[in-house]
This record gives structure tokens, C-alpha cells and sequence, in this order.
């Protein structure tokens, strides 16, 4: 398939693990933006090592917070490769896991440093820190030569639940496609004082988002909604698997309830959407939901009958604290 000759699939690094190992059954997992390269991916593997089994998982890949550890179980699996992911941050699955980040291929990497240049040439920009996917961690370390106004910090691979540490930046690149990451990092950094700048490039189109308008639009939905969930007496909490169930969080969250005299339940979803929501008829059933595994899930329910809240917007109106906006925890 054409589309795949734009990754590198990392087969060496594969190889090279699995050569001295005594691995018989592995189990693959893919985002869905690389499923259509399964069959290319299988084909190279089993021409390599023609004695293992490899199976495929198509449940739920959003990252690598939900590496399939159930599936890899189920069939004996020894190893989980999971591709297009890196680590994530106080997760660490039951069964081995070799992540692949997956590089994607032919960035134009000089463009992307003159814009980074451009960039540190801006008023009170001395310290540039970067952060970005997977698929361009090892592009980056290739632009910092490149660039000369200004010094240069990696912050290492994003994550849409993290906020990026900003020490030591005057302003902060995110180098991803699409705009999930500088929208999530933005909302992150919204409570500091003071508040790093936030670029945004997209290496695909090589061009520079701003996030703020787009912020402050996405600010006045969270607010509303946060107005709706304010008189909320019935309480649905949603908690997921693997480093999506944060178990600490949703304790916090029911104990706040149970002081307030709020009602709530409590449900595992390890896919969570609108056939859910209308399987246990949610807009009629309660008054609030709040997502503790994912906060992307969230704002992809903002035009949902009922007020469905991040952890942080959940605590703000459990609290009756508006003073700064909180995300994602």
C-alpha cells in the first residue's frame, strides 16, 4: 500500500529484539491511522522470523495508555509490540511491550528549522523548548543544529494528558499534525504565571497555528458547560483500563460526591462514546458525566445532551472554584 512506504516501521529494532529471544506468539497493536498497514507490517515480520505467531489487536489504540494486555493474555502472547506510541508516563503493562514509534517519513526537517529560527527571532525568546510525537522524536534532535538565534531545550515526546514541564522556556514549539496536542498543551499551561508562549507547527504542511483563538473559543463551551453541571445531583463517572483507570482520581472524585450528598455511579468503558451514552440512557439517567480516563473524550462530547466534564472542570464545579482553569487532572 502506498500510503505505508511514508513510515518506518522500525524492522531492525524489531528484529534485533526478538533474534535472542525465545518468543513463540506476539501480539501487534496499531493506532487506526495505521491499520490499513497491518498486512505490509505481518508480511516483513514473517519473512523474518517464520517460526513465531503473530496475531493483530484492533481494540482501542489512542496510545499508549492502552497497550492490550487483555487480548495479549487471552493468547498467550510473550511480547505486545505496539506501534506508534511511546511509553506513557506511570503505566507499565503485566505483559513485555517494544514500542515502536513508527517514524513518519520525508519531513522536510530544513523548513521546519528556518520556522524555528523565525521563531527565537521574536521579541523575549532566548529559550525555545520542543516537544512533539512519536513519529518525529528523532527529527527534532536533527533541526537543533539548524537552528542559531536562540537556545534550544527538547522536552521529549507529548502526550495529550501531560502537561509539558515549562521550566526554562520562554515559549514552547509542539511539532504535530493536527491540533489535539497544541490545543491540550495550551489549555494546560492556561493556569501559569507567568505563561510561555505556545507555537504550534505541523510538519505536514509546514506552517505555524496559534492556538489561542481557537483556545478561547473551546474556553467559553468548557464554561457553559461547567454552568450546566453546577446544580448536577446525580453523577456518572466514567474510569477506563489499563492507564486509562486512574484509580486515585476517581477515589478523590467519589468522595467529594459522598461530602456534597451527590448520587453516582460508577462505570468501566475501555470504549467510550455516544452508543454508550445512549445504551444506558445517560442524558435522561443523570445530570453530569465527568471522563477520568481520557480528557479528549470530553470535548468530543460537547454538543452531548448532558454536561459531559474533564477531572479538572469536574473538581472546579464540585469546588465552586472558577478562579483558573484546570486541565486535565
Amino acid at each position: 500500500m502506498d500510503f505505508c512506504k511514508y513510515y518506518d516501521f522500525e524492522y531492525e529494532e524489531i528484529h534485533r529484539y526478538l533474534a535472542n529471544k525465545n518468543i513463540g506468539r506476539v501480539l501487534l497493536q496499531f493506532p487506526e491511522g495505521l491499520q490499513p498497514c497491518i498486512d505490509n507490517v505481518v508480511d516483513e515480520l514473517k519473512r523474518r522470523f517464520p517460526d513465531i505467531e503473530f496475531y493483530i489487536s484492533t481494540n482501542p489504540s489512542y496510545g499508549s495508555c492502552l497497550v492490550d494486555e487483555y487480548s495479549a493474555r487471552e493468547i498467550g502472547a510473550q511480547l505486545i509490540i505496539h506501534f506508534g506510541h511511546y511509553e506513557y508516563p506511570g503505566y507499565r503493562p503485566s505483559i513485555d511491550v517494544l514500542y515502536i514509534g513508527v517514524k513518519r517519513l520525508n519531513i522536510d526537517i530544513q523548513t521546519i528549522g528556518r520556522i524555528l529560527d523565525d521563531i527565537c527571532g521574536e521579541k523575549n525568546i532566548s529559550k525555545l523548548c520542543l516537544a512533539t510525537t512519536a513519529q518525529h522524536i528523532k527529527d527534532i534532535y536533527m533541526v537543533i543544529d539548524r537552528v542559531e538565534r536562540c537556545k534550544i531545550f527538547i522536552k521529549g515526546t507529548i502526550y495529550g494528558c501531560i502537561p509539558l514541564n515549562p521550566d526554562n522556556c520562554d515559549a514552547i514549539v509542539i511539532i504535530s499534525g493536527g491540533k489535539f496536542h497544541c490545543i491540550s498543551q495550551s489549555l494546560a499551561l492556561l493556569s501559569m504565571n507567568p505563561k510561555p508562549r505556545i507555537f504550534c507547527i505541523d510538519p505536514y504542511i509546514q506552517s505555524v497555528i496559534d492556538p489561542e483563538p481557537e483556545v478561547e473559543k473551546i474556553l467559553r463551551t468548557r464554561m457553559w458547560k461547567m454552568f450546566q453541571a453546577s446544580n448536577a445531583k446525580k453523577w456518572l463517572i466514567v474510569t477506563g483500563f489499563y492507564g486509562q483507570y486512574r484509580e486515585n482520581i476517581v477515589k478523590k472524585l467519589v468522595e467529594k460526591l459522598k461530602s456534597l450528598g451527590k448520587e453516582y455511579r460508577v462505570v468501566k468503558s475501555l470504549r467510550f462514546d455516544r452508543e454508550i451514552l445512549a445504551n444506558i440512557d445517560a442524558e435522561h439517567n443523570y445530570d453530569a458525566i465527568v471522563v477520568t480516563s481520557c480528557p479528549y473524550i470530553a470535548f468530543d462530547l460537547k454538543d452531548y445532551g448532558k454536561p459531559v466534564l474533564t477531572v479538572g472542570e469536574a473538581f472546579m464545579v464540585l469546588e465552586n472554584n472558577f478562579s483558573s482553569y484546570r486541565y486535565p487532572w
